[in-house]
C-alpha cells in the first residue's frame, strides 16, 4: 500500500540546503481525476498524517500550482504556492475509520498537483482524544517555535510516541514548539 502508478517523477533544482526527502516530486496531470495513496491503518487508531510541497525550480513554464488535497472523500486543504524554495506542509490527526484511508490529489487551478512526502504516523492511544474524532479531524492551526537560537529543527531522537513513522517518499516534531488544534 502507499504506492501509486499514475504520475511522473520530477527533480527539484534549489539553491537551499534540503533533505533528501526533498529532492524530487511526484505530479500529476491537470485534470479532474483525484490521484490516491492508499495509506493501511488500523481501524480505529489515531494517526498523524502528513503531506509536504517542495515546488523548487523545477523546469516547468507552468505558473505556481493551486489544487485540492483529500482525505478520504472529505476536502482536507487547498495547497497554494507562492515560494518555489518553501517547503509546504499539511497536517491532520485522524481516528482512522477503517484498515485504510486515501490521501488524495485532485481539481489543479493552476500548475498541476503534486506531493513531496506522505508520512502516516500512528499515535498513543491517550493523545489527542475528543468527542468528535468519529466524525471530524483535527488539523494544525498554527506551530510556534518559542526559544530557538535558529530555525533549525531540533529533535529528540528516542521520543517514543512517534518511534514508529510511516514516509512515502516519491522517491521534526520535537521542536520546542506548542501546536494549535482544530477541529
Amino acid at each position: 500500500m502507499g504506492f501509486i502508478r499514475y504520475g511522473k517523477v520530477a527533480e527539484v533544482n534549489t539553491t537551499n540546503k534540503i533533505g533528501p526527502q526533498y529532492t524530487s516530486y511526484r505530479y500529476f496531470p491537470a485534470d479532474n481525476k483525484k490521484y490516491c495513496y492508499v495509506l493501511g491503518t488500523t481501524e480505529r487508531r489515531r494517526y498523524l498524517v502528513r503531506a509536504t510541497f517542495l515546488y523548487g525550480n523545477s523546469n516547468f513554464d507552468n505558473p505556481y500550482p493551486m489544487f485540492q488535497l483529500y482525505m478520504d472523500s472529505t476536502r482536507w486543504s487547498t495547497v497554494t504556492i507562492k515560494d518555489a524554495s518553501r517547503v509546504y506542509f499539511e497536517e491532520m490527526i485522524l481516528r482512522a475509520p477503517s484498515s485504510s484511508v486515501q490521501v488524495c490529489l485532485c481539481c489543479a487551478s493552476t500548475g498541476f498537483p503534486f506531493i513531496s512526502t506522505l508520512e502516516l504516523r500512528p499515535l498513543d492511544d491517550s493523545m489527542y482524544m475528543t468527542d468528535y474524532e468519529d466524525n471530524f479531524f483535527l488539523k494544525v492551526a498554527a506551530r510556534v517555535n518559542f526559544g530557538a537560537l535558529n530555525i533549525d529543527p531540533i529533535r529528540y531522537e528516542h521520543f517514543k510516541i512517534h518511534s514508529s513513522c510511516f514516509m512515502y517518499h516519491f522517491h521534526d516534531t520535537s521542536k520546542i514548539f506548542i501546536e494549535f488544534w482544530w477541529l
